[in-house]
């Protein structure tokens, strides 16, 4: 996902990675980075539940 928001921001994966770490403590972030993970969220295809090992 973060190599996905690097492609469409054109920001290096290490920077875009660094943002999203300091963006609890800044409370900001990048509109750009924003949209650009907002968008890749969107199209993700939801995880399948875990299988029930009956325990």
């Amino acid at each position: 996902m973060l190599q996905e928001v690097s492609q469409r921001t054109d920001i290096k994966l290490r920077e875009v990675a660094a943002h999203l770490v300091q963006w609890p403590a800044c409370t900001w972030l990048s509109p750009e980075i924003r949209s650009a993970l907002d968008t890749a969220l969107y199209y993700r295809k939801p995880s399948p539940p875990p299988p029930d090992t009956g325990v």
